[in-house]
């Protein structure tokens, strides 16, 4: 996976401090043509201003007093659950030495396998 994010923006945050995160999926409209250099990448969906392919992304934010910051985003693969993305932006919020206050995840979240993720995680969420 792939990550883009600016460390610049992130040196105003206080490591070691616990802050709100939210990870949300956003679907662009595809109304071209699917081959095989972006077959991983078209995501098929329900219907939406006159399609049902997609490209998506999913991105992490952080949350703070002052405004909420994108901090990466990756592009979603056909092949990859919400639970690698979760699982890798967890690690990112770790490396960057950031503590979880509460996880906000938009409802394409809502699965049995990410909420026993987050639980036997012992990540403290919320779904909206």
């Amino acid at each position: 996976m792939r990550v883009f994010f600016s460390q610049g923006s992130l040196s105003t945050l206080k490591p070691e401090k616990k802050y709100e995160f939210a990870i949300d999926f956003t679907n662009d409209p595809y109304y071209g043509t699917i081959n095989s250099a972006n077959e991983d990448y078209v995501i098929r969906s329900q219907a939406k201003k006159s399609t049902n392919s997609f490209y998506s992304y999913v991105s992490l934010s952080i949350i703070n007093k002052n405004g909420r910051y994108t901090i990466a985003v990756l592009p979603v693969e056909r092949n990859k659950t919400k639970v690698d993305y979760l699982t890798y932006f967890i690690d990112l919020i770790k490396e960057l030495k950031f503590s979880i206050r509460v996880l906000c995840l938009d409802r394409e979240f809502c699965s049995v396998d990410v909420f026993e993720f987050l639980q036997n995680n012992e990540i403290p969420h919320i779904t909206q």
